[in-house]
């Protein structure tokens, strides 16, 4: 993961030179400060991870490229929003869902933090979430059917439903989820599961 790997680096040199220093000066608290010098150097390193300073140099070709700079796994699939993209990443058995934003020439980074699950519904064995955008406020749903129960999925505002089927699960059985994009939608959303009505407050 290419994420991590500049600021272990930008950490480790702040502490090898710090340590230098100390080493030269004469100071009662040797003991003290390199304590004090660790510390704050693992403090470096978590508001660094926070932070994708990487966006304001660089613009990826791909929404792929993006994800895979700062996760580990690979991508399954690609729900295409208007100012950004859900992906659904694996690693291993552990899938997750990101939303990546984009700009005029390609896709920036996206962090975990910004990718908000604001609803969670369970209704007849549906795992339904709506997930958003921190910055754009943009939104993507996701129903999880873990029994192949849908036949016809559809909703009030005329979305396009994404299937994706997942084989390598604790169930021993397939499982499939539906993706959609809703965009910055408010109000009362309805999402129809063959034949019957879901009501949904984004």
């Amino acid at each position: 993961m290419l994420y991590i790997m500049p600021r272990l680096l930008c950490c480790a040199v702040i502490y090898i030179t710090g340590v230098i220093i100390i080493s030269r000066i004469n100071t009662a608290h040797k003991k003290r400060t390199h304590v004090l010098l660790l510390v704050s150097s693992l403090i470096l390193i978590v508001v660094l991870s926070l932070t994708p300073i990487e966006n304001a140099f660089i613009t990826f070709s791909s929404v792929e490229d993006s994800y895979q700079y700062n996760h580990i796994g690979k991508v399954e699939s690609v729900i295409e929003g208007k100012a950004t993209d859900l992906v659904v990443g694996k690693n291993n058995t552990i899938y997750n869902q990101e939303i990546i934003p984009k700009s005029q020439s390609g896709w920036k980074l996206g962090m975990p933090l910004e990718t908000k699950t604001v609803k969670k519904v369970i209704s007849d064995g549906l795992q339904i979430r709506v997930y958003q955008h921190s910055t754009t406020e943009e939104c993507y749903l996701s129903v999880l059917d873990v029994n192949g129960m849908i036949n016809e999925i559809s909703d009030n505002i005329q979305s396009s439903f994404f299937k994706t089927e997942n084989s390598d699960n604790k169930l021993k059985k397939p499982t499939y989820t539906y993706y959609s994009y809703l965009g910055k939608y408010r109000g009362e959303y309805i999402l129809y599961v063959n034949g019957n009505s879901i009501p949904i407050s984004v």
